[in-house]
């Protein structure tokens, strides 16, 4: 019988910035104060996923902090995955608000909005040589995205190839030439995969 191999440990640690800033503070086993993703990295990990919002009332998970943390996950060798939520806030399978600036928006605004927010975020990430090795469009997106837009209307006014997560995939494609961009999905409620 042969044992797999784990290539890839990774974790979310897109709330270690506001950690920080709040005063968290990280030790070793032994107790030793050291800086967070240096002892997650002693430990293996070698993949950190960031998550992004558009707009967020406080200031944490946003494109600027983004951009601070993907340097950090580069000093410390490890691969980053950026999550776009499209969102001000937590999307998930029960939210997927809008941004407010874009509540107002018709549908053909909206794609132009999510392609334009993808392609600024990547295109940052890559200009201060911090290129994400993957981008996961939306976040857990079962039931559409970008609310309150039916995910049952964005598929019929849009044929597949222009959904709105076909959208921010191209975008990302474009500004990055490398990652590899594949959309967030949550099992359904029945269980069964999606």
């Amino acid at each position: 019988m042969h044992q797999a191999i784990l290539s890839v440990l990774g974790a979310d640690i897109s709330s270690l910035n506001k950690s920080e800033a709040l005063g968290g503070i990280y030790r070793t086993e032994k107790g030793k104060q050291r800086d967070a993703l240096r002892i997650l990295r002693s430990g293996g990990l070698n993949w950190a996923r960031l998550r992004v919002w558009v707009d967020p009332a406080d200031g944490h998970h946003d494109k600027d902090e983004l951009l601070q943390m993907a340097k950090r996950i580069k000093q410390s060798e490890m691969r980053l995955l950026v999550n776009l939520h499209y969102s001000d806030t937590w999307a998930d399978p029960a939210h997927q608000t809008k941004p407010a600036a874009w509540k107002d928006y018709a549908f053909g605004e909206l794609k132009q909005a999510v392609y334009d927010h993808t392609y600024d975020v990547c295109y940052s990430l890559k200009e201060q040589r911090t290129l994400p090795a993957m981008v996961q469009i939306g976040n857990e997106l079962n039931a559409g995205m970008l609310w309150p837009e039916p995910a049952s209307m964005i598929a019929l006014i849009f044929p597949p190839r222009t959904t709105s997560a076909a959208i921010g995939r191209g975008a990302a494609s474009a500004a990055t030439m490398s990652s590899r961009v594949p959309p967030r999905m949550t099992r359904s409620a029945t269980g069964r995969g999606v």
